[in-house]
């Protein structure tokens, strides 16, 4: 599907190569995910062709390969300060009831009905009488006042804002300091306000699809945040209370490659490399976050049907191994282990079952991966027949291609040796209002058993056109702009921040 959508917000032009020669643009990457989304995109191109200066703040500065890879870039690696960060978060009790305050204070109602669940999860755990009121009481007033909420981060802020982070702003003088959030996580918060202590413009740029409420509430409001899409926008200003006026919305920078870049695999290819049978039309099943869901049991009943001629056609599945199989911890732990060797399992026993396994580039920026592993989804996205998966982005990334989605929407019963998981019920994922949004669209069909996941992946082998106008107004609405430039209208948005005319 070749979608063509005028951006939401007016077009500000194209970067003219050196328009911000002695500018200092700062850009922080806490995991590979948000690396892979400023680093490795066309929005980090066009901040590159501008001939700003770019630091790059991230765990693992040291690590040979990002010298490698960004040889003449005209970007350098400093370290982010996580560790510093979490001891500075830590030390104060009224900061940490601030930071939980700000975790749960958005008002959990219409489309937010999933931060309930969030709350009772993990605020019904053991602890100090008078704790447990102190949150409850502040989190009633503050669902009650957008003053109140409001209030709450600017007294935060003077109090707690991070002075560590000083020594950074005295080497570099940055113009320009560019997060991934607007302050969900202590490295970016502390980060955001010394930046406006030292007169920097400030910038969010949302590299999630749930980014926009999911941290709770911001703990600091930049000069500007970069969203994917209208949604977005939304629930930025109704639920964080940030003005319209201050939300850009670009599209998502992510997905520009699927249709710029050259290098994605033709069907041939990929199935020569995951060899495939030519003849048989293809299942993607991708699981969503391990260790929340049984994943397992899904890619074990996948497997079986299409190999005991269940399905209308003969297929073959290929299961994409979620990147966060591969933290670190998750690949020390004996459970990580066990459960990775499930779907090693599932390929040795199946004759029809491949699996796609994630090229990881580090243990310190967690999850790492190189750009062409983004096309290798894409491509994955592209030639399947059916995807399968979970509440997870692949919805939109299947959907980006025209290609019809199962979701499933059911709890299957863990077996009694598989008790080393920790599961949460899957109503959790689906009532997340961008996951709400997309039960609305019609764009995708869920199951709720196993016959009606073999029912539904037959009925999209035989009419792949089902749903294809709901598809097609998901990608304009959650997308926003899919014209392969959502990263070149970020860059050049952010870069009249600093100063520099687009032309």
């Amino acid at each position: 599907m070749s979608v063509k959508a005028k951006p939401i917000d007016a077009e500000i032009g194209t970067i003219a190569p050196g328009c911000a020669v002695g500018k200092t643009i700062v850009l922080a990457c806490q995991q590979g995910f948000e690396a892979r989304y400023v680093l490795r995109s066309s929005l980090f191109d066009g901040l590159h062709r501008s001939g700003a200066n770019l630091v790059a703040l991230v765990p693992n500065p040291e690590e040979p390969y990002l010298a490698q890879e960004f040889a003449g870039k005209n970007v350098v690696f400093e370290r982010l300060e996580i560790a510093a960060s979490l001891r500075f978060a830590a030390a104060s009790r009224l900061q940490r009831l601030f930071r939980v305050w700000r975790a749960y204070g958005i008002p959990a109602d219409g489309d937010l009905a999933f931060l309930n669940d969030k709350v009772e999860s993990t605020l019904t755990k053991p602890g100090s009488r008078w704790k447990r009121f102190a949150v409850d009481a502040g989190l009633a007033a503050l669902h009650r006042s957008a003053t109140l909420r409001r209030r709450l981060i600017e007294l935060e802020t003077r109090l707690y804002p991070g002075e560590f982070y000083a020594p950074f702003f005295e080497r570099y003088r940055p113009d320009l300091v560019v997060t991934p959030t607007p302050g969900y996580l202590p490295y970016d918060t502390y980060l955001l306000r010394q930046a406006h202590r030292w007169g920097c413009a400030t910038a969010a740029v949302l590299c999630g699809w749930d980014r926009s409420v999911s941290g709770g509430l911001a703990g600091f409001i930049p000069d500007t945040i970069v969203a994917w899409s209208e949604p977005q926008r939304e629930e930025l200003t109704r639920h964080q209370g940030i003005a319209a006026s201050r939300v850009f919305v670009s599209g998502a920078a992510i997905f520009d490659d699927y249709l710029t870049h050259s290098g994605m695999l033709s069907r041939e290819k990929l199935f020569a490399e995951l060899g495939l049978e030519p003849g048989k039309r293809l299942i993607v099943f991708g699981p969503k976050s391990p260790h929340t869901y049984p994943n397992h049991l899904v890619a074990e009943m996948l497997a079986r049907v299409v190999n005991d001629g269940s399905l209308s056609e003969d297929c073959s599945l290929v299961i994409r191994i979620h990147p966060l199989q591969f933290r670190p911890d998750s690949i020390r732990s004996e459970n990580g282990r066990r459960a990775l060797e499930e779907f090693h399992v599932l390929a040795r026993q199946y004759p029809n079952v491949r699996l796609s396994i994630p090229t990881i580039l580090s243990d310190s920026l967690r999850l790492d991966m190189p750009r062409q592993e983004m096309l290798r989804v894409g491509a994955l996205m592209r030639h399947a027949d059916v995807v399968v998966t979970i509440f997870s982005t692949l919805v939109l990334e299947a959907a980006l291609f025209d290609t019809p989605v199962v979701n499933v929407c059911f709890d299957p019963p863990s077996p009694p040796d598989r008790t080393y998981y920790r599961y949460r019920p899957v109503n959790v994922d689906a009532n997340q209002s961008h996951n709400r949004r997309v039960s609305r669209s019609g764009a995708t069909r869920f199951a709720h058993d196993e016959g009606e996941v073999i029912r539904l992946i037959n009925l999209y082998l035989a009419q792949r056109q089902l749903d294809r106008d709901a598809r097609r107004q998901l990608v304009l609405r959650e997308a926003g702009p899919f014209d392969g430039r959502a990263g070149a209208r970020a860059a050049a948005y952010l870069l009249r921040l600093v100063g520099c005319a687009t032309k």
